[in-house]
């Protein structure tokens, strides 16, 4: 191969990886951000950036603007995701006022008695809900008609009485 040939290899090359470099939602690294700044500062222009650095130029439009926005004085990072915790739905208020007032009541009777809010909510899904609320089911335990103590005082009454 000739230097001629090497250059045109070269060439190729860095054409082939700047065209891979660019792509929807490519997630930039610091380095790559902290090069795009500095290349906008030292007034290059956006075309010479998104050459130099390969990336699309939205992506270069939208690291200049958070710069200019945030100042211009650190390299600007992704933001972190905030993880909230959840906000009380309706549906969630609706269980909980329905399990204080009556703890016997069923999942399916949630369900039956709010079709608006639980209609095409599955029951196994309510369940899970309740379960998660930190409610465990309450089954009213049999009681039987006479307790042994009772027996034997109802024995005693009669033998006392016959």
């Amino acid at each position: 191969m000739g230097v001629s040939d090497m250059d045109k290899w070269e060439e190729l090359r860095t054409e082939v990886l700047s065209s891979l470099n660019m792509g929807k939602n490519k997630y930039l690294s610091q380095e790559t951000i902290a090069q795009i700044i500095a290349l906008h500062k030292a007034s290059d222009q956006t075309k010479e950036i998104i050459e130099l650095v390969g990336v699309g130029k939205t992506s270069v439009c939208k690291w200049v603007a958070i710069s200019k926005k945030e100042g211009g004085c650190d390299t600007p990072g992704h933001k972190l995701s905030k993880k909230y915790p959840k906000k009380a739905s309706r549906a969630t208020n609706v269980i909980k006022r329905q399990l204080e007032h009556n703890p016997c009541v069923t999942a399916r009777k949630i369900k039956e008695s709010n079709l608006g809010l639980f209609g095409e909510v599955s029951v196994r899904t309510d369940s899970r809900h309740i379960h998660d609320l930190g409610y465990t089911s309450h089954h009213p335990v049999k009681k039987l008609l006479l307790t042994l103590n009772q027996r034997r005082r109802r024995v005693k009454f009669c033998k006392k009485y016959l």
